[in-house]
C-alpha cells in the first residue's frame, strides 16, 4: 500500500512540474507563442497524470492553470469549461443513465441479451451484435447515447456471465463499446460536427461534399472496422471466452427477474423518450416538432432529469439526486471530458501557434506525392495526430493542406477529405487527450487501467487504419 502511495505522490509531482515549468525549458519554439508553451505544458502534464491513473484533480488543476497563466480570463475559462453545451448535455445524460442504473434497469436489458438463443456457444457473434447495436445507436441517434446506455449494460452482462471487472474480456468490451460509438460519430453525415467540417471544406475549396456518397462510404468503412476488430479479438488477442461458450439460456431463465416496478418503468420510459427525441429529427427532418427538438437537443436529457426528480412514487422521487450522484454518477468521466474539451480547444487556438507549426511541417512533406501516396500518407498522419489532439480541429487544419495539394496536382481530393474526416474523428481513442470519448475510456477506472487502454486501443486503431487504407480507399473511389 505504501509503495502504491509513494508512486502516486511521485507521479503527482512529475505531472505538476510539467504543467508549471515546461514553458521554461530551452526548446526551439518556432511559431509557438510564449502562452502556447504554457498551454502545451498543461496539456502534457494532464495527459501524463491521466495516464498514470489520476483523473479528477488533474482535470481541475489544468483548467485553473490555464486561467492563472493568462490563456484567457478565469471567468471565461470557467464559462467555456462547465458552460460548454456538450459538457452540460453529458452531465445530465450521466445523471439520467445513473438513475437507470440506480433503479437496476440495466439488469433487465442485460437479461434480454442473455436470453437470446443466438449467443449460446457463440461468444463472437454475441460480441459483434452488441457492438453493432452501439454503432447503430451512435450513428442514427447520438454517440454519447451509444456510450452511456450500452456501457453499463455490457459491464452488467459480463458480471452476470461470471466475469470479474478486471478480466480481459470485460476490459476489452469496455474499450470496444466506446470505440464502436466513436466509429458511429463520423459515419453520420447529418451529425452537427460532420456538417460543420464539410461546410468548412466547401468554404475552403468551393466543392460541396455529397451527403449520400459520404454516408454510404462511412457506413461501409465503419461496419468493416467493427468486423475487423471482432476478428482480431478472436484470432489474435484471444481473451478467455469460455464463460460465454459454456453459457446456456436456461441458466438465466430458471432465475427470472421480478416484474419491473413503477419507478423502473418510469425511468425506462424516460430512456426511450430520450432515444426517440434524438432520433425524430433525423427520420422526420422537415416538421415543426423535429425542428424544435433539433434546436434544443442538448437540453433533452436535462428536461427528463428535471421531470424524474419531480415525480413522486410512494413518497419518494423517481430520481433521488443525492443517491444517484453519490453512487451512480461517473465523476471521473465527467471531469475528464469537460477538461479534455477545454484543453484540446486551447491547444489549437490561434494564440498558441500549434496549428501554424503543424501546417508549416506538413505542407512541404505532401508536395510532389502521387494521389495514392498522398491519400495513404495524409490518412496515416491524421490518425497519428488525432490521437494527441482535438480531432475536429485537426480536420480543419488539414483542409487547406489538402486543397493546396489538389491545386498543384490537379487531383480530385473529395474522396480524400471524406476518408481523412472519418479516420481523424472515428479513430481518436488511444490517449485521454485524443477525444472526449477516449477520455471516457480512461474514466472507467473500475474496469480498465491506462496500460490496458494503451495496449488494446493501439491494436484496434491499427486495425482500423488498415481497414481505412485497404477497404476505405477502394470504397471512396467507388462512391465519389
Amino acid at each position: 500500500m505504501k509503495k502504491s502511495t509513494d508512486k502516486h505522490k511521485l507521479y503527482a509531482i512529475i505531472g505538476i512540474l510539467i504543467m508549471l515549468f515546461f514553458s521554461v525549458l530551452p526548446i526551439p519554439a518556432g511559431p509557438i507563442t510564449p502562452i502556447g508553451m504554457k498551454v502545451i505544458g498543461v496539456f502534457l502534464g494532464s495527459v501524463f497524470l491521466w495516464s498514470t491513473g489520476s483523473m479528477i484533480w488533474p482535470s481541475i488543476l489544468a483548467v485553473a492553470l490555464l486561467g492563472w497563466f493568462g490563456y484567457m480570463p478565469m471567468g471565461q475559462i470557467l464559462k467555456n469549461w462547465m458552460g460548454n453545451p456538450t459538457v452540460v448535455m453529458i452531465f445530465f445524460l450521466l445523471i439520467l443513465v445513473g438513475a437507470f442504473q440506480y433503479q437496476k434497469g440495466t439488469q433487465y436489458i442485460a437479461r434480454f441479451f442473455l436470453t437470446r438463443k443466438v449467443m449460446e456457444g457463440r461468444p463472437y457473434v454475441f460480441t459483434f451484435i452488441v457492438l453493432l447495436g452501439v454503432y447503430l445507436m451512435a450513428t442514427f441517434v447520438n454517440p454519447w447515447a451509444g456510450v452511456f446506455l450500452f456501457l453499463p449494460v455490457v459491464q452488467n452482462v459480463c458480471q452476470e456471465l461470471g466475469y470479474q471487472k478486471t478480466d480481459d474480456y470485460t476490459k476489452i468490451m469496455t474499450i470496444l463499446v466506446v470505440m464502436s460509438a466513436l466509429l458511429g460519430f463520423p459515419s453520420a453525415y447529418f451529425n452537427g460536427t460532420i456538417l460543420g467540417l464539410n461546410a468548412n471544406w466547401e468554404q475552403v475549396s468551393s466543392l460541396a461534399m455529397p451527403g449520400g456518397a459520404y454516408m454510404a462510404s462511412g457506413m461501409i468503412i465503419g461496419l468493416a472496422c467493427l468486423l475487423a476488430m471482432v476478428l482480431v479479438l478472436r484470432f489474435v488477442i484471444k481473451p478467455d471466452v469460455e464463460l460465454i461458450k459454456g453459457f446456456k439460456v436456461d441458466q438465466v431463465t430458471k432465475n427470472p427477474l421480478p416484474p419491473m416496478n413503477t419507478k423502473q418503468k418510469i425511468v425506462s420510459l424516460a430512456i426511450v423518450i430520450f432515444i426517440a427525441a434524438m432520433l425524430i429529427p433525423v427520420i422526420f427532418p422537415g416538421n415543426p416538432v423535429s425542428q424544435l427538438l433539433k434546436a434544443n437537443i442538448t437540453g433533452i436529457a436535462m428536461t427528463l432529469v428535471g421531470i424524474l426528480g419531480a415525480v413522486m412514487i410512494e413518497g419518494e422521487p423517481v430520481l433521488d439526486f443525492p443517491k444517484v450522484m453519490a453512487h451512480n454518477f461517473s465523476w471521473q468521466t465527467y471531469f475528464m471530458i469537460a477538461s479534455s474539451l477545454l484543453i484540446g480547444g486551447a491547444l489549437t487556438d490561434e494564440s498558441v501557434g500549434f496549428t501554424t507549426l503543424l501546417q508549416n511541417l506538413l505542407t512541404p512533406i505532401f508536395s510532389g506525392m502521387s494521389p495514392l501516396v498522398f491519400t495513404i500518407s495524409i490518412v496515416i498522419v491524421a490518425i497519428i495526430i488525432t490521437n494527441l489532439m482535438n480531432s475536429a480541429v485537426l480536420v480543419l487544419i488539414l483542409h487547406p493542406i489538402i486543397f493546396t495539394y489538389a491545386q498543384v496536382a490537379g487531383a480530385d481530393v473529395l474522396p480524400v477529405v471524406m476518408l481523412v474526416t472519418f479516420s481523424a474523428i472515428g479513430f481518436a481513442a488511444i490517449t485521454p487527450s485524443a477525444s472526449p470519448y477516449a477520455a471516457t475510456i480512461f474514466g472507467q477506472k473500475e474496469f480498465v487501467e491506462p496500460s490496458d487502454i494503451y495496449k488494446y486501443a493501439s491494436i484496434f486503431v491499427l486495425v482500423e487504419t488498415l481497414v481505412a487504407l485497404l477497404v476505405g480507399i477502394p470504397v471512396i473511389q467507388l462512391f465519389f
